[in-house]
């Protein structure tokens, strides 16, 4: 219930039927996909890109040809976007049950090619299948694997596990994170999952002391874990010299502007050499 309370489901009927109508949109299925990088790898499409061809191909030989068990391919695609439709944008995890229906039909469409065609040597079809599968594949792989991990790493938290590993074999008894980094996110996602997951902080004890709904209604509260502490850190007048502070490159600007005397510590980077955090030692403001 309260993932359902997270989610919600769209109830206007124009912004239902855009939604729908999207999961068939060209665009999301053959070239660009979902826009989130963590369902999707950037400009590539949730299918291969002859499958523009061998889709429609496909749904044109169901139409063609009735009978029941077409039918009920035809009715599995109609309702595939569905259940996704519901709560809003397209997602590509949401509609993976789309990805079976469409693969049918795509078949379809290639055996219809191959009787119209009437191509029986079977060779010549399988090297053209082979080289199609094969073609398609390598650009996957080469966004997938090259390009994905380049453009995707803020969209999976990078630098929150490097940062934690740093501090916790450092020796600062106290590790500040400051809870204005990225809204509120951090006080309920890194603080009830990454932490004490990176750290391997006991359930027993977590469970004893489990992060309050006020922490993750306001970033005005401060909350303690171990060593590690989340709180408004622009919002106190002093530091503390003793603390290990984690905070993101855009918020130096704000130390700087304050009169605070600070030491880089340690920076994290991607492979881009983008930095995503940095480590600090904050003097007190005299």
């Amino acid at each position: 219930m309260a993932r359902a309370r997270q989610v919600k489901i769209n109830t206007n009927l124009i912004g239902l039927t855009q939604s729908y109508l999207s999961y068939f949109s060209p665009d999301y299925l053959f070239f660009n996909g979902d826009s989130n990088l963590r369902h999707s790898p950037p400009g590539i499409g949730e299918l291969y890109v002859y499958e523009l061809l061998t889709v429609v191909l496909g749904v044109f030989y169901l139409l063609k040809n009735g009978g029941n068990p077409r039918s009920i391919l035809l009715l599995w695609l109609f309702l595939y976007p569905l259940p996704a439709a519901l709560t809003g944008e397209t997602s590509a995890v949401r509609s993976l049950i789309g990805s079976s229906i469409f693969s049918i039909i795509s078949a379809c469409g290639i055996t219809y090619v191959i009787v119209q065609l009437k191509l029986r040597n079977k060779l010549l079809i399988n090297t053209i299948v082979f080289f199609l599968l094969t073609f398609s594949i390598s650009i996957f792989w080469n966004y997938y694997f090259v390009k994905y991990p380049l453009n995707s790493a803020i969209n999976w938290d990078y630098g929150y596990r490097e940062a934690i590993e740093y501090a916790q074999k450092s020796s600062y008894k106290c590790v500040v994170f400051s809870s204005d980094t990225d809204s509120q996110c951090f006080a309920v996602h890194g603080f009830s999952v990454l932490i004490p997951f990176y750290i391997q902080y006991p359930p027993a004890q977590y469970q004893l002391s489990p992060i309050p709904l006020s922490i993750k209604e306001s970033r005005a509260n401060t909350y303690s874990l171990n060593k590690y502490k989340l709180m408004p850190i622009f919002k106190h007048n002093q530091f503390n010299d003793q603390c290990l502070y984690i905070l993101r490159p855009h918020e130096i600007s704000t130390l700087t502007e304050k009169g605070y005397t600070w030491n880089e510590v340690h920076t994290i980077k991607d492979s881009n050499g983008t930095e995503y955090f940095k480590l600090m030692e904050i003097s007190r403001k005299y």
